[in-house]
């Protein structure tokens, strides 16, 4: 015995005739009628008289009557108020730091609009934190650039962005067209953790060419790199959206490196496994359209 039973039952005493609930349903006269008489079967005695192809419900039906109303009534408040439990869920993201400050504002910002029942909470870490979170089930979608190590998470494309060397204008390497990578090197370097995202596609870019960095300083804070290089005091690897608008405002320019081009892909990760609650079919929707539009 099932919901739908219950449904089509109900349907049946309102509508008095297998013709109107059929009709009601959208169902064929037959499909009514086999699932009255499972209905039946299931519970033990006939719940209407058969009298010259007319259907009257008996006093067993008229009881079963009453009981299937309150359970589905009680169905449609668990159904209505698990609806609005679930709206008002937070759903938790995490991303990078590149990402939290150049993409993830749009996003938020988007789905706030369309759902604006529905809290969301952001962590704001390194990539290999977020993916630590995502496998914990503490976050629902993670925001990360570069490779993602875990077998368990599924992952979707969305953008990328150029990474490069940038310097004050009046550093020795600015006002040239292009230097060798043997040149940078020797250069005082500014550069982010190893680990992230930037670093890591700044050195293995110079893997390739068979050369290492020695940074002359190493922070996790990409702004703290902006200012240093901006003050003259190196040169250091960015994002080019990071840069762009100290270029513009003539604090800092690029340094174009012979053989050197670098590139983040931004992703959208999740654990395969999970199953999807509605607000992350939400953002998954959003993130999928803003990919298409790209």
């Amino acid at each position: 015995m099932n919901i739908r039973q219950l449904e089509i039952f109900c349907t049946l005493c309102r509508e008095g005739s297998v013709t109107g609930a059929a009709r009601a349903l959208y169902m064929t006269q037959p499909a009514v009628t086999h699932v009255i008489s499972a209905l039946e079967e299931e519970a033990g005695c006939p719940l209407f008289d058969r009298i010259s192809r007319r259907l009257y419900l008996n006093a067993s039906g008229r009881r079963f009557k009453e009981k299937a109303e309150q359970i589905l009534e009680l169905f449609g408040e668990l159904s209505v108020n698990f609806a609005e439990s679930e709206e008002k869920t937070p759903i938790h993201l995490g991303a990078n730091i590149t990402i939290a400050n150049f993409w993830l504002p749009k996003v938020w910002e988007e789905f706030a609009r369309l759902y604006p029942q529905t809290p969301v909470q952001v962590t704001v870490d390194s990539a290999a934190r977020i993916e630590e979170e995502l496998l914990a089930y503490r976050l629902d979608f993670g925001f990360l650039e570069g490779n993602i190590h875990s077998g368990r998470l599924e992952s979707l494309e969305f953008g990328a962005y150029r990474v490069g060397v940038y310097a004050a204008p009046g550093h020795p390497l600015a006002s040239r067209e292009i230097c060798r990578p043997e040149e940078l090197v020797q250069e005082r370097l500014l550069l982010r953790e190893k680990g992230s995202a930037v670093r890591d596609v700044f050195d293995h870019g110079l893997y390739g060419l068979g050369l290492t960095a020695e940074p002359a300083c190493t922070s996790v804070n990409t702004q703290a790199l902006v200012r240093m290089a901006g003050q003259g005091l190196g040169a250091a690897v960015l994002p080019e959206p990071v840069a762009e608008s100290e270029i513009q405002a003539g604090r800092l320019k690029e340094i174009r490196v012979e053989g050197l081009f670098m590139e983040n892909r931004m992703k959208a990760a999740w654990v395969k496994e999970r199953s999807m609650t509605g607000q992350m079919k939400r953002m998954m929707e959003l993130i999928r359209k803003r990919t298409q539009v790209r």
